[in-house]
């Protein structure tokens, strides 16, 4: 949830609440202390809330995910999620079979918030890294992503 709050005189007043949901979890191996949180400008005065949820992996699968919440008219909401990293390596009993430690495959994903004059201004969407079967390539689309009024579309 996320509530926003005005300062006058000696108090404070509830200006406006939104209740978002996120998926936060990827795999049961997931750790709540390894969450990172900040606070990014998105545009000309705009402050979002940017929330970096590691992941958690099975069986040699690794994933995770970054959102931007943002102030859409008088409510907060995700207005942007893309997979941070994505990783597939083989199982082996053997620990000295190192042969399967680097065939492993994976991207890793950054953004960009690129400068303008508006209040939500586009994002370059910049992958790094290799395809390994059955990763989610909708989530690694590089390229530039603009605000249609609700969410930032490729």
């Amino acid at each position: 949830s996320v509530f926003e709050f005005e300062h006058s005189n000696s108090s404070w007043r509830l200006m406006n609440q939104s209740h978002i949901i996120i998926g936060l979890a990827y795999g049961h191996y997931e750790r709540l202390d390894e969450y990172e949180v900040d606070k990014p400008e998105i545009g000309k005065g705009n402050i979002a809330f940017y929330i970096h949820t590691p992941g958690g992996g099975i069986a040699g699968v690794y994933h995770g995910h970054s959102h931007l919440i943002a102030k859409v008219g008088q409510t907060y909401r995700k207005v942007f999620t893309y997979a941070t990293h994505d990783s597939c390596c083989p199982y082996s009993d053997d620990a000295s079979d190192f042969d399967a430690e680097e065939s492993c495959a994976g991207m890793e994903a950054a953004i960009e918030i690129m400068k303008c004059d508006q209040k939500f201004c586009p994002i370059r969407l910049t992958v790094e890294g290799s395809v390994a079967p059955n990763l989610g390539m909708e989530e690694f689309v590089p390229g530039i992503y603009r605000f249609n009024g609700e969410e930032y579309v490729h």
